[in-house]
């Protein structure tokens, strides 16, 4: 089983490739809970919206709110 990434919407940007496709991440699973988790605690404890741009840079996850 191979990593999954957004497709090329972005293909011409001036960006690293993990932002010009990053990871999709699944709903409920378990290693998503640790990636928040592990952002969460990387920005002290930031809003939602802060953490979820942060999550942003490199993933991509489904329903993301």
């Amino acid at each position: 089983m191979g990593i999954l990434r957004v497709g090329g919407w972005l293909k011409y940007a001036n960006v690293r490739y993990s932002q010009k496709h990053p990871i999709l991440l699944p709903r409920s699973h378990y290693v998503t809970e640790l990636i928040i988790r592990d952002i969460h605690k990387k920005y002290y404890h930031s809003g939602i919206q802060s953490n979820l741009n942060a999550i942003r840079q490199r993933y991509w996850p489904i329903d993301g709110k």
